[in-house]
This record gives structure tokens, C-alpha cells and sequence, in this order.
């Protein structure tokens, strides 16, 4: 780690040297880690992070004269260490990550057309067949039709993966013949419109809305094949406000799921999926805002083998602000999703808690945690996967943060080889031009 030590502080002299901003961050820390070897490719990484700091505040000080224009863009660098890449239970594999994101973003004025570009390339710096690049295109669009109507779509097309040891491939020892050699890899394509009636504050309001959905993978053909499928989704929605700050919201969805490939010795789980809600959304004060949902799902099946199930549903997302600079968030929602491997699908029930504090205009802190309780219906498959993070954000300049983590996860499952805890540690630096 000397090496190491040396390379950054020389790098944190040269960041001094060469920027005359006012306020300066260089946080540094040093994961324990006794079976990597330490390569240029960390040093690299640390650097270039270092040396984005540098340079950032001179671009962003150059930007803010301008009065901007209709498109932006930016890159973030990080470094991440993290002890269990593969979410196994025992002789966990551990690497250090560097991760690139560049951003372009359009938009007109007043935002009714957007386009917007997102990657993600991840070099893991001991495992090279876990490399990866991620690309989203984003494409949004609003407008009015008359006084009362209000029209919006949305498209997004999606080229990503799976890490290895994780959804298709979770809990699959390293080291068998089972094990793929590379990362899931996926093409998957959404597309979202809707149609709302009534202006805002009044007695009532109608919502329409219609979409859909398609993934394909591409690689590890043999396995992957029978998760390839696509989706149809209609909802229609009623406001009803009986005081100036609540409604009465009533909400059906229905979705039809359609998979390309059957699983050999397999009904079909081909579905129709309708899901009915009825609760309130309100915004009672300047401190509290949010919307509680309750009703049932009902998964029926093209299978006449297989049963129809019906459960019951909610969706609740809630925000109180004792300050205006400080935030506390709770989310909880019942749903079913598609399964990633055995099964019919997942009745998956999650949890949400995070509060995030600014504590002047430069530092932000993040505390949050998660749980997911997922049964795998169909088969004897039930696990509670639960993390809790802690961030630090330091933003230097209007166009430049910089952001340190630490994330702990872990995971309890009636399948010895699904339980797993693992940590990840990052560091890194946005840039937006």
C-alpha cells in the first residue's frame, strides 16, 4: 500500500497546485485488503478522480458565466472495493472496481421534449470477464391538449447485464462448470404513455395510461432463453379531492406477460396480471406529503395447470421535511414481479428508510436502508435481502460533487447457498458542463 499512499499524495500536491478555488476536498480512504494486489489500474483511477477535481472547478467556473443552453453533459469516475462480488456464502471473491459515467442530456424550454444518454463502464481490476459497459437512452415528451388535458410518453431503450453470481446466476459456486464465463448481457426496451383529464386542484381528475416493455438477452443462450419475454400494461385512474389537500385515488393496472421460450418439463407462466388500489394522496403541510395505496393483485395464468393467485397489494411512499434542507423518506410497497429463475413468479414485499441532511451549501450527508422479502411462488424458494448505506456528498461548485459510500448487504434465505453479506466501499467525482 506504500506505492499506493505515494502515488495519491502526489496526486492531492498537484490538485493544491493547480487550482485557485476556494474551498478544496480530498477524502481518501483505505479498504483492509490482504489477497489483492494493488495495480496501476487503481493508481490510474485514483488520479484521474484527483485530477477531475482539479480541473472541475475551472470548468464549472467558465460554465457559470454562461447562461447555458439546451444541452449539457457531464462524466462521473469512481472507485469502488467490494468484498463479495459474487454474493456467495462462503470464500467470497473480492475486487477493486473502477467505474466510468458519461451523460449527455436535451432538453427544450419549458422542458417539452428531452433526450438523455447514460453509461456505465465497470473495469473490475482482478477479473476481467466481469468488465462491463451499460448504455440508456431516454426520450420524453409532454403537452397540453386544450385546458384541461395533458398528454405525456416516454421510450426508453436499454442496453445492460447481470452480474455474475447474481439474479439468473445467484447462488452458484464460482467455481463449478455451472458458473457462466461472462455476465449476462441483455437488450430491453420500455415505451410509456398516458393521458390525464382535469387541472390541477380540481374536484376531479381522470388518468389513462397504456405501455409496454420487451428484454432479450443476448449471451448464455442456454439458460438465458426462457426470460426473454414482453409486456403489455393498460391502467386507468380517478382523483377525487374533498379538501384542498387530499384526494381520493382509485387505480386499476392490468398487465399481460408473454415469454418467448417455455422451460423443457415446464407449464407455460405466460400471465394476465390486474391489480386494484384505492387510497389517498395528500399534502396535509409544507412538512409532510406522500400517498397510501391499499388493495389486492390477481396473477391469472394462460396455463389452465397452474392456479389463479391473488394476494394482497399496496403502494406507499411518504415525506416529511422538518426542514427545508432536511428530508426523511419511507416506501413500502407488495407487488408481483417476474421470477429470475425458478418458480412462477415473485411476491416480493420491500421497505425503504432514508433521511438526507444539507448541512450548509457544500455538505450533504445520506443515510438510508432497504429490505426485500421475496417468496418465490411455485417453488421452495424464500429470501430477505436487507442493506444499509451511509454517503457523503460535497459539492464544489454549482456543476461539481464529490461522493463518498459505504454500503453494507447481506442476505437470509431457507436455501443454504442464497445466504450471503457482503460491503462496498466508493469514492468519486461528477462533472457536469
Amino acid at each position: 500500500m506504500t506505492a499506493v499512499k505515494r502515488t495519491i499524495n502526489n496526486a492531492v500536491k498537484l490538485v493544491a497546485a493547480s487550482t485557485n478555488c476556494t474551498h478544496r476536498v480530498a477524502i481518501i480512504f483505505y479498504p483492509k485488503i490482504n489477497s489483492i494486489a494493488i495495480d496501476s489500474k487503481l493508481k490510474f483511477t485514483i488520479i484521474v478522480i484527483l485530477l477531475a477535481g482539479a480541473i472541475g472547478p475551472v470548468v464549472a467556473s467558465e460554465r457559470s458565466r454562461d447562461e447555458g443552453g439546451p444541452l449539457e453533459y457531464g462524466a462521473g469516475v469512481r472507485i469502488d472495493y467490494d468484498s463479495n462480488i459474487y454474493d456467495i456464502s462462503s470464500d467470497e471473491v473480492e475486487s477493486w472496481i473502477g467505474v466510468v459515467m458519461p451523460v449527455v442530456h436535451f432538453s427544450t424550454a419549458p422542458e417539452r421534449y428531452s433526450l438523455a444518454y447514460k453509461g456505465e463502464y465497470g473495469s473490475f481490476f482482478e477479473h476481467a470477464a466481469d468488465n462491463y459497459d451499460d448504455h440508456v437512452f431516454r426520450g420524453v415528451t409532454q403537452f397540453d391538449i386544450g385546458s384541461r388535458g395533458k398528454v405525456g410518453f416516454l421510450v426508453v431503450g436499454e442496453k445492460g447485464h447481470e452480474g455474475r453470481g447474481r439474479g439468473r446466476t445467484d447462488g452458484i459456486d464460482p467455481s463449478s462448470l455451472a458458473f457462466p464465463d461472462e455476465p449476462d448481457e441483455f437488450y430491453r426496451n420500455k415505451w410509456r404513455g398516458n393521458f390525464r383529464y382535469g387541472v390541477q386542484d380540481s374536484l376531479a381528475s381522470l388518468r389513462f395510461g397504456f405501455g409496454g416493455s420487451q428484454i432479450d438477452h443476448t449471451n448464455n443462450r442456454e439458460r438465458t432463453q426462457f426470460y426473454d419475454y414482453d409486456t403489455q400494461t393498460a391502467s386507468v385512474g380517478l382523483s377525487l379531492l374533498f379538501n384542498w389537500h387530499t384526494a381520493i385515488v382509485l387505480d386499476a393496472v392490468f398487465t399481460d406477460t408473454s415469454y418467448e421460450t417455455t422451460r423443457p418439463g415446464q407449464p407455460s407462466i405466460d400471465s394476465e396480471d390486474w391489480r386494484y388500489l384505492i387510497g389517498l394522496t395528500w399534502a396535509a403541510t409544507s412538512k409532510t406529503v406522500g400517498s397510501v395505496r391499499y388493495g389486492i393483485q390477481e396473477r391469472r395464468f394462460d396455463d389452465p395447470a397452474l392456479a389463479k393467485i391473488s394476494n394482497p397489494s399496496w403502494a406507499v411512499d411518504l415525506r416529511w421535511s422538518p426542514r427545508e434542507y432536511s428530508h426523511v423518506d419511507f416506501v413500502t410497497s407488495r407487488l408481483n414481479e417476474e421470477t429470475t429463475r425458478e418458480g412462477e413468479f415473485i411476491d416480493t414485499i420491500g421497505y425503504k428508510v432514508a433521511w438526507s441532511h444539507q448541512w450548509n451549501d457544500h455538505w450533504t450527508s445520506i443515510v438510508g436502508w432497504t429490505r426485500r422479502d421475496e417468496k418465490y411462488v411455485g417453488a421452495q424458494r424464500d429470501q430477505t435481502t436487507r442493506e444499509y448505506n451511509l454517503g457523503l456528498i460535497y459539492s464544489q461548485g454549482r456543476l461539481l460533487t464529490w461522493e463518498v459510500s459505504y454500503t453494507g448487504r447481506s442476505r437470509d434465505s431457507n436455501l443454504r447457498n442464497l445466504v450471503y453479506d457482503g460491503d462496498l466501499f466508493s469514492i468519486g467525482v461528477n462533472l457536469s458542463i
